[in-house]
């Protein structure tokens, strides 16, 4: 979170902006608001799922959830961890390609859950 705010940060020197200064009270807010915006792995599940109700790869995963503005995974193998997470709870099925490709789907247990 503090490399983001360091990016602003630097962002707005190069800009018009380059007179504003935040005070502490107001750095603690934007810190505030940014962890409270971060999804939680509930909504991350219930976002992979309305994903997998088609089978796609690894990739198509993660592009469909940053479009969404999900962007938990962005910079981390995290979403690697999670789709094998809910392979071993049953909710989605793998399926490997010819061409060693793997590809995720929604299992009937996941479309339950889905559904709920």
């Amino acid at each position: 979170m503090e490399d983001k705010l360091n990016q602003l940060k630097r962002a707005m020197k190069r800009t018009v902006f380059a007179d504003v200064k935040f005070t502490d009270k107001q750095k603690t807010a934007i810190k505030q608001r940014l962890v409270q915006a971060k999804e939680s792995d509930e909504e991350v599940m219930i976002a992979i799922f309305r994903i997998l109700q088609e089978e796609q790869s690894g990739y198509q995963i993660m592009s469909s959830l940053i479009r969404r503005g999900i962007e938990k995974f962005t910079e981390q193998e995290g979403i690697l961890y999670m789709l094998h997470d809910l392979e071993q709870r049953g909710f989605i099925e793998v399926k490997w390609e010819q061409t060693e490709k793997k590809s995720y789907r929604l299992s009937n247990k996941g479309r339950r859950m889905l559904a709920k």
